[in-house]
C-alpha cells in the first residue's frame, strides 16, 4: 500500500523538511557564432579582447567559432568548431552573430543574420549602413581599436528585438 511520507511521519512528531531548491533569478545564456578564418584582418585580436572582457564582467555567454583555424583561441567560454557548411544549424541557436573584421565587402553570414533576425555584433563596416544595420537597433558595433568594447558588454545583455527589412532584390533588372 502506497502512503504519503507525511502520513508516515506524522504520528511519530518529526516534522518533514524537503532539500531545499533555490533557483538563481541568472541572465539567459547569450550565445554568439561567428564563422571565419582566424587571422589578424579578420579581427582575431579583438575577438579575444571581446571574450576576455565578457569574461572579467561575468557575462553568461558562450561562443561558437566555426572556423579551419581551430587552435587559435584558447577561452574556457569559447568552443572552437571545425567548419562546416551547416551554418544554418548554428545561427539557429545564436542571440548574436559576430564579425571583427578589418574590412568586407559584404559579408554573407552578417546578412544571413539580419534576415533572420539575430542581432550581430560588429565593427564600423562601411557597407553596414547601405544593408540597414544601425547599432543599437539590429546588433552593437566595436571601434576598430575597442576603445568601446566594455560599453558593449554592458549592453550584450540587452539582446536587440527587430523585424529586418529585406534588402530589395534587383536581380530581375539585370
Amino acid at each position: 500500500r502506497s502512503e504519503r511520507m507525511a502520513d508516515i511521519l506524522k504520528p511519530n512528531k518529526i516534522e518533514l523538511c524537503y532539500n531545499p531548491l533555490t533557483i538563481d533569478d541568472e541572465n539567459k545564456t547569450i550565445v554568439i557564432v561567428s564563422a571565419t578564418r582566424l587571422h589578424k584582418n579578420k579581427g582575431v585580436d579583438r575577438m579575444i579582447r571581446l571574450a576576455q572582457a565578457m569574461d572579467n564582467a561575468r557575462v553568461n555567454y558562450i561562443w561558437y567559432v566555426l572556423s579551419n583555424d581551430t587552435h587559435v583561441i584558447d577561452l574556457p567560454n569559447v568552443i572552437m568548431i571545425k567548419n562546416r557548411l551547416d551554418i544554418s544549424r548554428w545561427l539557429g541557436q545564436a542571440t548574436y552573430v559576430c564579425l571583427l573584421s578589418n574590412s568586407e565587402a559584404c559579408s554573407y553570414t552578417l546578412n544571413e543574420a539580419l534576415y533572420r533576425n539575430i542581432p550581430i555584433i560588429t565593427t564600423p563596416l562601411p557597407y553596414l549602413e547601405e544593408i540597414g544595420y544601425k547599432d543599437g537597433k539590429t546588433g552593437y558595433t566595436i571601434e576598430f581599436d575597442c576603445s568601446n568594447i566594455d560599453d558593449v558588454v554592458k549592453k550584450i545583455q540587452d539582446v536587440p528585438s527587430f523585424n529586418f527589412k529585406r534588402l530589395e532584390d534587383n536581380y530581375i533588372n539585370l
